[in-house]
């Protein structure tokens, strides 16, 4: 059930995916010191400023007790769980690497919220959230028939979201 024939290709994307993951967003606290010198300006139209997110995607149901976080952490436990299960389940390399990343991001937040009680967000306008998460959301979506225009004008934060 939980073992196919990609599985082993998309844990090895996820455990880079949850690698990078947090190596970027350690480097970016604690070596760049972003809070001190938010907001970066990147380019005219595009600045790079930390916000801690202690809800979940888009600041929805911010959870400030104990309660919350693990309330939290038990839906993104299950929610990977399912998403191992599609994992063991696909047929094709493209959806192996897409659940990868998705799986890597969300392991990625879950230790964020293990460790600072909430997860760091990145944000500047572009249409990428987590990098994990959106390159497995988008290389998924684009298997559809028609990608929706939607995704390729919004102003949506690198990792989760702005309150």
């Amino acid at each position: 059930m939980f073992w196919g024939s990609l599985t082993r290709l998309g844990l090895v994307v996820a455990l880079a995916g949850a690698a990078i993951d947090q190596a970027s967003k350690l480097w970016l606290i604690y070596v760049f010191d972003l809070a001190a010198r938010a907001p970066v300006r990147l380019t005219p139209f595009l600045d790079l400023v930390l916000v801690w997110n202690k809800g979940i995607s888009y600041g929805l149901f911010p959870q400030e007790g104990p309660v919350g976080k693990w309330v939290l952490l038990t839906l993104k436990i299950v929610a990977v769980v399912l998403l191992l299960v599609w994992l063991a389940r696909t047929h094709t390399r493209l959806t192996a690497v897409s659940l990868g990343l998705i799986i890597g991001g969300a392991v990625g937040n879950a230790v964020d919220r293990l460790v600072h009680g909430a997860v760091p967000t990145l944000c500047f306008s572009t249409s990428l959230r987590n990098p994990s998460i959106s390159a497995g959301m988008f290389s998924t979506l684009r298997t559809l028939p028609s990608l929706p225009a939607s995704l390729d004008c919004c102003m949506i934060p690198l990792w989760g979201m702005a309150p």
